[in-house]
C-alpha cells in the first residue's frame, strides 16, 4: 500500500489481487443478490486506490478495506430500499427482509457503540463550549452573541481541535482494551 500511495502504478495490480477477495466476501455476508456485492466490493477498491495518496503508513489497509465495503454496501442497501420491490425480488426471503430493514445485527451493535462513545466524548465539554459548537441551550447561546464573528472561530477551532485529540485518546484506549 506504500508503494500505491507514493504513485507506483506497478503495486495497484498485486494489491488489488490480494483485497479482492476479502472485499467480495464482505459485501457478499452485507448484501441480499449476487450481482450486487461483486459492484460493490469494486467500488469499494475504486475508491480505496482513488483515496491511496491519502493513506498513513502506520494504518491496517484491510481495515480501511473492510470500512469502505461497509460504507459501499449501506448506500447500496439503501439505493435498494428506495427501489420499487420486484416480484422476483419480493419471492427472495433475504432480499425482502433486506428492502424491509437495511440494518445488520452488526450495524446495531457499532451504532450503539458509538452512541456510547459519543457520550462519554461529550462529557468532557463545559456547558459553554457545548454552546460554542452550537450543542447548547438557548440561554447560553445568547451569551456568545456578544463575541465578534473572529473570536467565535478562533474558539471553535481551538474546541475541535481538543476534540480530535480527546477522541484520538478515546479511540487508543479502546483499541488497546
Amino acid at each position: 500500500m506504500d508503494a500505491v500511495a507514493g504513485g507506483d502504478k506497478d503495486a495497484v495490480a498485486p494489491l488489488y489481487s490480494v483485497l479482492l477477495p476479502i472485499a467480495e466476501s464482505s459485501a457478499r455476508r452485507r448484501l441480499p443478490r449476487d450481482a450486487d456485492w461483486q459492484d460493490v466490493a469494486q467500488r469499494a477498491l475504486v475508491r480505496l486506490f482513488e483515496e491511496a495518496p491519502s493513506w498513513r503508513p502506520d494504518g491496517d489497509v484491510r481495515a480501511w478495506c473492510l470500512a469502505l465495503v461497509y460504507w459501499e454496501c449501506r448506500t447500496e442497501l439503501k439505493r435498494l430500499a428506495r427501489q420499487r420491490p420486484r416480484q422476483q425480488d419480493i419471492d427472495n426471503p433475504a432480499l425482502a427482509t433486506a428492502l424491509v430493514d437495511p440494518r445488520s445485527p452488526e450495524d446495531e451493535v457499532l451504532d450503539a457503540e458509538f452512541a456510547h462513545e459519543k457520550s462519554e466524548f461529550l462529557e468532557v465539554l463545559t456547558p459553554e463550549e457545548r454552546a460554542t459548537l452550537g450543542l447548547g441551550d438557548a440561554a447560553i447561546l445568547t451569551a456568545l452573541d456578544g463575541l465578534s464573528p473572529a473570536t467565535l472561530r478562533k474558539r471553535k477551532q481551538r474546541l475541535v481541535d481538543r476534540l480530535k485529540r480527546t477522541w484520538s485518546t478515546l479511540s487508543s484506549q479502546r483499541i488497546q482494551s
